[in-house]
């Protein structure tokens, strides 16, 4: 069963505590993110990460990362993705239950380049449009951490590649 999706908001006590992760973590946190991408990329497998191309979209999943704080690490690429010319369409959280009471907490941010709202000089630099989702697990503890983009046909888009590079390098 799934509950309606809401709006993503967070409390002061998040906010301080996301204050307290850039200043003190946010660097080992995006390391070790970089450190699964790279191992991906050399070995084109890890238990830890999954890279999925569809028609219109490509994503990369990052699994398995227990000790990385990823709804701050999801609200700090919104901030990256914001600054490369986006602007932040939707934030929501969905709740979902699974069989044997097991709950999960998906939280997203959805971001759409500005050029589509208005007339930018430099409307070529848009990687489609952005998502970046956490799941979290009953304990509020982060499962995973999605980041996607969809594309539409017939218009030109930075690569994936880059924008991951952006966001983990």
């Amino acid at each position: 069963m799934t509950l309606p999706h809401k709006i993503l908001l967070r409390d002061f006590v998040f906010k301080n505590n996301y204050q307290d992760w850039l200043l003190f973590q946010k660097k080992a946190d995006i390391d070790k993110m970089q450190s699964i991408y790279e191992q991906y990329l050399i070995h084109n497998y890890l238990k830890d990460a999954q890279h999925e191309i569809g028609q219109g979209f490509e994503a990369f999943l990052w699994k398995n990362t227990f000790d990385i704080n990823l709804p701050f690490v999801m609200d700090y690429w919104r901030e990256k993705v914001i600054k490369l010319g986006y602007y932040n369409y939707v934030s929501d959280q969905k709740t979902e239950y699974l069989d044997g009471g097991i709950k999960r907490i998906y939280e997203r941010h959805y971001l759409k380049p500005l050029s589509g709202i208005k007339l930018i000089e430099n409307s070529g630099s848009s990687y489609g449009n952005v998502s970046i989702e956490v799941c979290l697990g009953n304990d509020k503890s982060a499962l995973f951490i999605k980041l996607a983009v969809t594309k539409y046909p017939e218009i030109s888009y930075q690569s994936f590649e880059s924008l991951l590079g952006i966001l983990v390098g």
